[in-house]
């Protein structure tokens, strides 16, 4: 399959080795048996997704990270990575792409479990894509699902990931909207500069 809005395997690459980078936790943390507990850190009350018995990584989880400035700093690196021929609305895909895999990879870093890892809601009705990014944040760390919408997109990527993926309607779509609104404007601020 290719790649979506003239992506190269080249790009990926350095887009995932960014991620890896950036998610990687070092000593001096703790490493907790229950998902809850690590899950304090991000946000509450840990949401854990059934039947994948994985905490819940969507725009809701990412939006504490802003007030602690984790997020600002992380969208201005990747910016700077993904910057160039790319359209505005690919590099924002690409920018939600790198918080989901960072901020997956520092959350597995923390506790010994799954992360559920919901893609951005605008590749819901992408059928060309969802598979391409869904494929991509999956392969970071076998321990990572992919949360995928209950659209026909969804359907087909998870039937094309197989046991990496579920496909589940949010319970709260509204609140996820809004989060996801609030981070698309903070990125759109560094995509501009």
């Amino acid at each position: 399959m290719s790649m979506p809005f003239g992506l190269d395997d080249a790009h990926c690459e350095r887009v995932a080795a960014f991620i890896r980078e950036r998610g990687a936790t070092t000593g001096g943390h703790t490493v907790h048996a229950d998902p809850s507990a690590a899950w304090q850190r991000w946000a509450e009350p840990a949401e854990l997704v059934e039947p994948l018995g994985g905490v819940l990584l969507d725009a809701r989880a990412l939006k504490p990270q802003a007030g602690r400035g984790r997020l600002d700093m992380l969208i201005s690196h990747a910016a700077d990575l993904v910057r160039g021929p790319i359209e505005e609305d690919a590099q924002m895909l690409e920018i939600a792409t790198i918080l989901a895999g960072t901020f997956a990879l520092r959350l597995l870093g923390h506790f010994d479990g799954s992360v559920a890892v919901a893609p951005h809601p605008a590749l819901a009705e992408l059928p060309e894509a969802l598979p391409a990014y869904a494929r991509r944040l999956a392969s970071l760390d076998s321990r990572i699902q992919i949360l995928l919408p209950d659209t026909e997109a969804g359907t087909a990527a998870a039937s094309e990931l197989g046991a990496a993926a579920y496909t589940e309607r949010c319970d709260d779509h509204a609140a996820e909207l809004s989060a996801q609104n609030f981070i698309d404007q903070r990125i759109k601020e560094f995509i501009g500069d």
